[in-house]
């Protein structure tokens, strides 16, 4: 593969390009192909908006983790990181709703590490604020089994999400060991059964790489996707970012590439034979084997803004502390990257309001 997306390099080359101008293995190409098949319907415009709400928060840090997560069970800010959220909603309320909303992904960090009542004034906040009539997609992130309760997965449901991840990285004992993660996998399933019952459609990250990892516990972890069958299934090869606890093993990544390399094309074999189609690819700077992260999908449910993010063929605005905006301006991609550390997110709040309404007053429909 070549580039971060190279679905985009696909779009302008083709096929023929990939092989002859780039080298590009067969099976990526055909990989890209059968991605652009499942992407064919998919229609932009100008008008559309997609919104990320980034919540910072969660439990505790795992291993591979690089992001500026915050340990709410350490220190514990999430009351004073809701207001500063609602006043960039707020503050921004007017711009947003000169688009047509598409989507919605509540992303993180672990959104359900806000309690209930939280998360029921977030919901309510978006929902009073932000005109919703024409939205096609509403993904909230409910990663952590330790951060779920069906309260919170009935609250979600009222107020129209459609989409969550529930996300066990692995099911096997000592890769969960190695995350430093507590993870009770019954309970896991059992909250996935109910979000299933409740109606929503689900996807479950797992992470190639970690440490443990082998290809038996792959094949355990495969084991219990096929009984579960979640509607979208992303995996995700594992990235060695500074930030995480894992870096040191940088060093080390040209002698992992074969078992790397190794594991991922037996979970690509198990999404073959059991009806997953790969629908968005895109790669990370220091991935394991200089891979890729792929989302599958059975049919009928792959996740719209996941598509969108990756093609950016559409305006996508981020709000809350390190969330990124794309905004298509003449057909350019402008980025806006809100503060990654929480005390300048809320202290410059008032001028990166400013300046993103000022970026989304230059899109033209």
């Amino acid at each position: 593969m070549t580039g971060t997306k190279p679905k985009k390099l696909y779009n302008k080359v083709g096929p023929e390009g990939l092989a002859k101008d780039y080298l590009v293995d067969s099976s990526k190409i055909a990989m890209l192909e059968s991605i652009d098949l499942i992407q064919k319907d998919i229609k932009y415009k100008k008008r559309n908006l997609s919104l990320y709400i980034n919540i910072p928060f969660c439990p505790s840090r795992c291993t591979y983790c690089s992001f500026p997560t915050i340990v709410y069970t350490a220190n514990d800010r999430r009351e004073e990181y809701l207001k500063a959220l609602l006043k960039e909603i707020d503050g921004m309320k007017e711009s947003i709703n000169r688009f047509n909303i598409r989507t919605i992904y509540i992303g993180g960090g672990t959104p359900t590490s806000f309690d209930t009542n939280q998360l029921e004034i977030l919901m309510k906040h978006i929902h009073a604020s932000i005109d919703l009539s024409n939205i096609e997609e509403f993904t909230f992130e409910a990663g952590r089994e330790d951060t779920i309760d069906k309260d919170k997965l009935q609250l979600l449901k009222k107020y129209r999400v459609d989409r969550i991840s529930i996300n066990p990285q692995s099911f096997n004992e000592k890769v969960l060991e190695g995350l430093e993660r507590n993870q009770d996998n019954e309970r896991l399933k059992d909250l996935f059964y109910l979000a299933k019952e409740i109606g929503f459609t689900i996807n479950m990250d797992l992470i190639l790489g970690l440490k443990n990892e082998t290809s038996d516990s792959l094949k355990e972890t495969l084991d219990q996707i096929n009984i579960l069958r979640p509607h979208n299934l992303t995996i995700h090869t594992l990235s060695l970012k500074k930030g995480s606890k894992l870096v040191d093993r940088q060093e080390s990544m040209d002698q992992e590439a074969k078992w790397v390399q190794d594991l991922l094309e037996q979970a690509q074999k198990y999404c073959d034979r059991n009806g997953y189609k790969p629908y968005y690819l895109y790669r990370q700077k220091e991935i394991l084997g200089n891979l890729e992260n792929v989302g599958y999908t059975l049919d009928g449910y792959k996740c719209l803004y996941n598509i969108i993010t990756n093609e950016e063929m559409e305006s996508i605005l981020g709000i809350g502390m390190t969330s990124n905006s794309k905004i298509m301006v003449e057909n350019k991609i402008q980025n806006y990257t809100n503060y990654k550390n929480l005390n300048l997110y809320i202290d410059n709040l008032d001028k990166s309001i400013e300046d993103k309404k000022a970026l989304l007053s230059q899109v033209i429909f």
